[in-house]
């Protein structure tokens, strides 16, 4: 329950930045056409970039939440939409936070870090789903491995009757 708290506030967390970061690109555009000789050179283009990927950072959202219904409804297939989520993350790290920044030349060592960081937690949360004797009572079998994009060739947790195992 823990990590269906967490992703439920990570839910509204990352709506208010996506809608936030779709806006000020918005914004951004509009003062581009007013003003444009006062950016970078390179400024449209990384702009279009971030735009892309605020619109792909919004399907983190429609992932999570189809995470969690499946949680609560206890269908084997949850974990693959958290790790879809997770992946959707990392591009989303990519188009806003490190390419842009490239594109104009600009240090990006937050935006590095932040994609390490989110590497590990991906391969973390894989590691825990498909280990935890909790996740697995939780489920009432182990079919939720073989339905996950990156857990499917784990062993069950627990050495179960094949009965049990649900396939």
């Amino acid at each position: 329950m823990f990590v269906v708290i967490a992703n439920i506030i990570g839910v509204v967390v990352d709506a208010v930045i996506s809608l936030t970061g779709i806006f000020e690109t918005i914004e951004l555009f509009g003062d581009m056409r007013d003003y444009g000789s006062y950016y970078p050179e390179n400024f449209e283009t990384a702009l279009y970039v971030t735009f892309i990927g605020e619109l792909v950072g919004m399907l983190t959202i429609v992932f999570t939440i189809l995470f969690l219904v499946q949680v609560f409804q206890r269908k084997p297939s949850f974990l693959r939409f958290h790790q879809l989520g997770l992946l959707v993350g990392l591009f989303y790290t990519l188009f806003v936070a490190i390419i842009p920044n490239i594109m104009l030349g600009v240090e990006s060592a937050t935006g590095i870090g932040t994609f390490v960081g989110s590497i590990g937690g991906f391969f973390l949360f894989a590691l825990y789903m498909s280990k935890s004797i909790r996740v697995r009572t939780y489920m009432g079998s182990d079919e939720y491995m073989h339905k996950a994009i990156f857990a499917f060739k784990n062993q069950p947790p627990l050495n179960m009757p094949p009965s049990q195992h649900g396939y």
